[in-house]
């Protein structure tokens, strides 16, 4: 059974996990914020258990009744909510929630003295489906817990956050993710790709190093780097289209653009191989870095990240892309 000595860089979140279980004072509503793939419902199912564990001296204790239910998936109290339809982005409907967590709470715990709910992606809630999951937050039961599983705690409503303590997800240091890539057997050029893409998730850089989809990202978005000095507005138009396809992936597209002008900076300051993440595409680094100015590079950079910003303020994904395009069409 995991435990909280398996939750790598969170100390400030197991922390609150364990006093305010010491203390009897775990907050009936929280919030577990952090990007996708970063561990949120490993967190999330680790806290659920210790919260319903009955050993007073370590929670969890893997060995109680309530551990190895919970173990087995079949403790009655931990309930994780599920959509009944399914549909791409994995969403709870509004109907859902008030069928599985608002018609539900009002029964007692069957086994356990706490009552837990566990809703994942719960940024992705529509309004009706927030406001259904408001109700039930403003006066829940002395028993209930209910913890939030947020990509983006911005997309909650203000009132949810209200009432909800928030425990955010830190990046992890990339020594911490690189000893935990060579441990499961991950090492070498893949690791330096996949660590770099992680943005300090271990359980996002050991995806990405094996996750076809990502591979394919990573494929096109250096065929377009390579030729970015004369991209035909044929191509310019059909990466644009792949991206709003896969607009939730659109972070990865941008990632990969930072790091290969990252890799122009390292070797425009070092004239050095060593530190290249794309060492396989050397000769186009090298060719980008003698032919444009530190200023010009740091544009294109600056233009990277001002595009995620729009994105966030929900900027139209296709001009904000288009935009960024022509920037690096400029700079070679």
């Amino acid at each position: 059974m995991n435990t909280f000595e398996d939750i790598i860089g969170q100390d400030e979140m197991i922390g609150y996990f364990k006093r305010s279980m010491k203390n009897e004072s775990v907050s009936h509503a929280l919030i577990i914020d952090g990007e996708r793939h970063s561990g949120k419902k490993f967190i999330s199912r680790i806290a659920a258990v210790a919260m319903q564990c009955e050993n007073e001296e370590k929670k969890p204790c893997g060995v109680c009744r309530s551990c190895k239910m919970a173990e087995g998936l079949s403790h009655p109290d931990i309930i994780t909510l599920k959509p009944k339809k399914e549909n791409a982005r994995n969403v709870l409907s509004v109907d859902d929630i008030r069928e599985q967590l608002n018609s539900d709470i009002g029964i007692k715990p069957y086994y356990s003295k706490n009552k837990i709910y566990i809703i994942p992606n719960a940024s992705g809630l529509n309004v009706q489906g927030q406001n259904a999951l408001l109700k039930t937050l403003e006066e829940p039961p002395e028993y209930a817990h209910i913890i939030l599983l947020a990509d983006n705690r911005e997309d909650l409503l203000p009132t949810i956050l209200s009432r909800c303590v928030c425990l955010t997800i830190k990046p992890i240091a990339t020594e911490k993710i690189r000893a935990y890539l060579e441990n499961v057997g991950i090492s070498g050029k893949m690791a330096d790709i996949a660590i770099a893409f992680s943005r300090g998730s271990i359980g996002r850089a050991q995806l990405l190093s094996s996750d076809e989809i990502f591979s394919e990202i990573l494929n096109d978005t250096i065929a377009i780097l390579m030729e970015a000095d004369k991209l035909p507005m044929t191509k310019e138009l059909e990466f644009i289209r792949k991206i709003t396809d896969n607009k939730e992936l659109v972070n990865d597209y941008l990632d990969i653009l930072r790091t290969w002008y990252r890799d122009v900076l390292v070797y425009k300051a070092t004239s050095s191989e060593e530190d290249l993440i794309f060492i396989n595409e050397r000769a186009a680094i090298i060719k980008t870095a003698n032919f444009n100015t530190y200023e010009e590079l740091n544009k294109v950079v600056n233009a990277i990240d001002e595009t995620k910003d729009r994105l966030k303020a929900n900027g139209n994904l296709s001009a904000c892309m288009g935009l960024l395009l022509d920037t690096m069409k400029e700079k070679h």
